[in-house]
């Protein structure tokens, strides 16, 4: 891994994490199960309970190795007739509740005739879907916040800028009966995407400017069109029209920071997982 000049020493770290924010722990505050809904009941690993908020989207712990959903996000889960071949059927489901070892996204769907279904989630909603195939965009301009963030949380009337995060995730598939009032599905995510973290520590900016853009070249296509299996939320993405260049244009300055540190400065990077054999190069402007 090689650093053009201007020179500036940094810590990289790869991370498999996700990105998100909920501005409320008090649990009591948020509205209780309501007659009319069916709940998904988000979750990672396997399990039922998961302790700290470990799946979700904005990045946090003393170890930055937690992450939260954010109250504006919102899942797509899919469904058909298990064991057809009908087309997927579609529905959006919205924040509604958090918990230490899950959180509960909300909708109001429309009545199911009584069988077993198959249901599929995803986060965000994808761009496009063929068949059990999802595509998103995992971009070669991006921020470096962990949740390219465009709203302001306390300004209701930003909400609609937001669409979710390059923090990518696609669940493990349920078969389920039909869902009714009331009601709760849970589903296991699994985030698709690798993390760079970028930082640099404390006496160690040998440029001695704080940096305002980088230009990050990898020896491999890393961002592009990303398409997904629904039906199989651990295999490798496929990458199309890709480019192994990065361009990093910072809502803050990269300034230096205590190693690690979790209220530190980082600069967060996006990629697809893949092998990476040979140099990156990282231009700091």
């Amino acid at each position: 891994m090689t650093l053009q000049q201007p020179t500036i020493s940094s810590l990289i770290a790869l991370l498999l994490l996700g990105s998100g924010c909920s501005k409320n722990d008090n649990y009591s505050e948020y509205p209780s199960y309501q007659e009319g809904n069916v709940y998904i009941r988000a979750y990672q690993n396997g399990e039922t309970s998961v302790p700290d908020f470990s799946t979700k989207t904005v990045i946090g712990g003393e170890s930055l190795d937690k992450t939260d959903w954010c109250e504006l996000d919102q899942i797509m889960i899919y469904y058909k007739p298990a064991e057809s071949a009908e087309p997927l059927s579609s529905q959006l489901f919205s924040f509604y509740r958090p918990y230490p070892d899950e959180t509960l996204f909300s909708a109001t769907m429309p009545a199911q005739p009584e069988t077993n279904y198959t249901y599929y989630g995803a986060y965000p909603s994808p761009e496009s879907i063929d068949g059990t195939h999802v595509t998103y965009t995992l971009p070669a301009l991006q921020d470096g916040s962990y949740d390219m963030r465009n709203y302001d949380i306390t300004d209701p009337n930003t909400y609609d800028s937001y669409k979710g995060n390059l923090d990518i995730m696609i669940a493990d598939p349920q078969t389920a009966s039909a869902l009714h009032n009331g009601e709760t599905l849970g589903m296991n995510f699994h985030h698709q995407c690798h993390v760079l973290r970028i930082q640099v520590p404390t006496g160690r900016n040998q440029w001695g400017e704080n940096v305002q853009k980088l230009r990050i070249e990898f020896p491999t296509a890393v961002v592009g069109k990303m398409e997904l299996d629904l039906t199989n939320p651990t295999a490798i993405p496929t990458l199309t029209e890709g480019s192994n260049t990065i361009n990093v244009e910072l809502k803050e300055p990269l300034t230096e920071s205590e190693e690690d540190a979790a209220n530190g400065c980082y600069v967060w990077v996006f990629i697809c997982p893949t092998t990476v054999n040979g140099t990156i190069r990282f231009t700091a402007y």
